[in-house]
């Protein structure tokens, strides 16, 4: 958004042109690498939500701002940064189980016994 609105002011306009770009092309790269790690059907709807959304969003960003474009592009923002986080949170947990199943299957059993017994 803060590029967005230095282009629509005339601040540093090849500069925020070019930061946009790129930050649109690092999106659209970390997007399609997280919604192929996304494994569980729920996660994987998420990011298919999220390329919807960034679908909606990219139009937006590339017009000439104007105050309803930026009114506009503020709620993009907002979802797009929500559903981003939800499945970031997802694929973190996604991992963080992976993990913790290697772990216990490397264990010898009595300590695979031990911490199973003990987990809340």
């Amino acid at each position: 958004m803060k590029m967005h609105a230095q282009v629509g002011r005339e601040i540093l306009v090849q500069r925020s042109r070019r930061a946009l770009t790129e930050a649109s092309t690092a999106f659209e790269k970390g997007l399609r690498e997280a919604g192929a790690a996304a494994t569980p059907q729920e996660a994987r709807e998420n990011y298919r939500l999220l390329g919807a959304l960034w679908e909606e969003f990219r139009p937006l960003a590339a017009q000439a701002p104007s105050a309803d474009g930026a009114r506009k592009l503020a709620e993009r923002t907002e979802e797009v940064a929500w559903i981003a986080a939800k499945g970031a949170r997802m694929l973190h947990e996604q991992k963080r189980s992976r993990a913790g199943d290697l772990v216990l299957r490397t264990l010898p059993s009595a300590g695979r016994s031990r911490l199973t017994s003990t987990k809340n």
